[in-house]
């Protein structure tokens, strides 16, 4: 009684270890198909109103899957069953008629070429909008699943059906970061979002970037800070402030006082200025991470400004030479520095800025570089 209940236990550890598992839950089910003497299963985590699952199985080819989810699985009469009766295991042969299903288009065309034949399986709600079904399945020459299989499996399905909503909160978490990062990715500036104690929820690249030198900022644990100690206070105590005003009251209007400001120096000289805006109760990046309180921008002096050519290109409908001569114009650089750096002479190079004035509708360099560093070129620059 000991070693199965130890081995139960074990399983439904296993089952939990699988919510982060890149492999899934395949090797758990695998071990638990071992224990009901199956020797194919999956288990399917499908949201509502989608017609593709997310697939965890052992035992068969996965392009054997692909067919079923997308010819099959409405008109394989042990789905339609199960969804009959959400939330209980079920044995094939107690719910479907053995001869009508071995005449039926599906066990035929589809389910004999995989080697199953009877099945031990349920359909369960995980949640408001994801269904969770697990099947395993013999052979013929195996036999069918008996009473003694299905209360096995019964005390295991609770967890491994948390287990699959778990699965897709994290997943769904992960990809609305990832989502936050490419529009982050978009912003000139390197910024990050931070929860109340200063923790790095998203960052984008240029943040990163900053980060990973390790000059004056860095992360601690995933926490923001600053290898001076002073500095560091000052971030603390800055952040601090600003998911003050993040949790305030809704109905409670934002305080007028500027945001928190910090300078942290580096090893130049030339320091970086992190601005701290908190995050009010119905911002949408809070809609997205519950944990998120405050939007960190850090201004570095040293930051090259770029614009993308082949996008300022399209937008303006320059040439390659005019869209590459806007991009040098906007980072800074002469037209005696382009020009050199193109070999072409400076009068050329005049002739290309004079066309480029026109196209953009300016009338001095200045206003060309105003255009350009407002336009939508500067939010999509390739690294």
């Amino acid at each position: 009684m000991d070693a199965v209940y130890s081995e139960r236990e074990r399983l439904i550890q296993a089952i939990y270890d699988g919510v982060d598992d890149e492999r899934g839950f395949h090797d758990v089910l695998e071990r638990i198909g071992s224990v009901l003497g199956a020797s194919f299963g999956h288990t399917l985590a499908i949201p509502l109103g989608a017609k593709l699952a997310e697939n965890h199985s052992f035992g068969y080819d996965e392009s054997s899957f692909a067919e079923y989810d997308r010819d099959w699985r409405d008109k394989d009469p042990r789905f339609v069953a199960g969804a009959a009766r959400p939330g209980q295991l079920l044995r094939d042969v107690m719910v479907v008629d053995p001869a009508t299903f071995e005449r039926s288009e599906f066990y035929n065309e589809h389910l004999a070429r995989t080697g199953a034949r009877y099945t031990l399986f349920g359909i369960f709600p995980a949640s408001a909008d994801l269904v969770a079904a697990t099947a395993f399945m013999r052979s013929r020459r195996e036999g069918e699943f008996g009473a003694e299989e299905l209360a096995g499996l019964a005390m295991l399905v609770p967890h491994l059906v948390r287990a699959v909503r778990l699965r897709h909160i994290v997943r769904s978490l992960r990809a609305d970061i990832v989502d936050l990062r490419r529009a982050l990715d978009c912003v000139t500036s390197a910024v990050a979002i931070l929860d109340r104690a200063g923790k790095v929820l998203c960052a984008n690249a240029a943040a990163e970037e900053l980060f990973g030198r390790r000059d004056g900022l860095h992360t601690s644990k995933g926490t923001l800070s600053a290898s001076s100690p002073t500095e560091a206070s000052a971030l603390h105590a800055a952040i601090a402030e600003a998911a003050k005003t993040a949790d305030a009251r809704m109905w409670e209007p934002p305080r007028a006082e500027l945001a928190p400001c910090v300078t942290v120096s580096r090893a130049d000289g030339v320091p970086v200025a992190v601005t701290f805006l908190p995050l009010r109760p119905r911002n949408v990046v809070r809609e997205d991470s519950q944990a998120a309180r405050v939007l960190a921008i850090f201004h570095d002096p040293r930051k090259l400004i770029r614009i993308d050519p082949e996008l300022a290109s399209k937008l303006h409908g320059l040439t390659t030479t005019e869209a590459a001569l806007a991009a040098s114009l906007a980072e800074g650089s002469s037209l005696a520095e382009f020009a050199h750096a193109r070999g072409c002479s400076e009068q050329t190079a005049r002739t290309h800025l004079k066309r480029l004035l026109e196209k953009t509708r300016t009338h001095r360099q200045a206003d060309l570089v105003r255009v350009l560093l407002t336009g939508a070129a500067m939010h999509h620059v390739r690294s």
